[in-house]
C-alpha cells in the first residue's frame, strides 16, 4: 500500500526529481542500515533495531504537538478526524501493556511517549470545536420581505 502511494506521488507530482531524491537516500540509508546490522551479532543487532524502531516512532509522534499547536492558534480543531486519534491512542495502551508483559524498555519508552502525545491531540477534541462558527454576515443591500 505504501509502494501504491509512493509510486502515486512520484506519477502525479509536479516536483517529480525531488521526491526521487529523497526516496533514492531514504532507500540508500536503509540499505547502509540494514548492512550495518546484518554485520552485528545477532543479540546486538536485536537490541540495535529495538532502539531505531522506537527512535523511529519516537519521531513520528512529533507530528501531534505540532497538530495540537494548528488547533491552539485556529481555535479549532475541523482538521483532524477524530476516529484515527482514538483508534490510536486506544493501540498504544494496548501496546504499553504489551511491552511490559514482554519486558521491552525500548519498546516501552516510544510508546508511552506517542500515548502521550496523542493523548495531548485527543484532548484537544474537548477543548476546541470540531467545526469553525460561520460567522452571520449581514447583506449591504437590503432586502424588502
Amino acid at each position: 500500500m505504501q509502494l501504491f502511494f509512493v509510486v502515486a506521488l512520484i506519477f502525479y507530482r509536479t516536483k517529480r526529481r525531488k521526491l526521487i531524491r529523497l526516496m533514492t537516500g531514504i532507500a540508500a540509508a536503509m540499505s547502509l542500515l540494514f548492512l550495518y546490522i546484518d554485520n552485528l551479532n545477532d543479540e546486538d543487532g536485536k537490541e540495535f533495531t529495538g532502539r531505531i524502531a522506537s527512535g523511529a516512532q519516537i519521531a513520528g509522534s512529533l507530528v501531534c504537538p505540532y497538530l495540537i499547536y494548528k488547533a491552539i492558534t485556529s481555535k479549532c480543531i475541523d482538521f483532524v478526524p477524530l476516529a484515527p486519534v482514538v483508534f490510536t491512542w486506544v493501540m498504544e495502551l494496548h501496546a504499553i501493556v504489551y511491552s511490559i508483559g514482554i519486558d521491552d524498555f525500548y519498546m516501552l519508552l516510544a510508546n508511552v511517549i506517542f500515548f502521550c502525545m496523542d493523548g495531548s491531540l485527543l484532548s484537544m477534541f474537548f477543548v476546541y470545536p470540531t467545526e469553525k462558527k460561520k460567522k452571520n454576515l449581514k447583506s449591504p443591500i437590503p432586502t424588502v420581505m
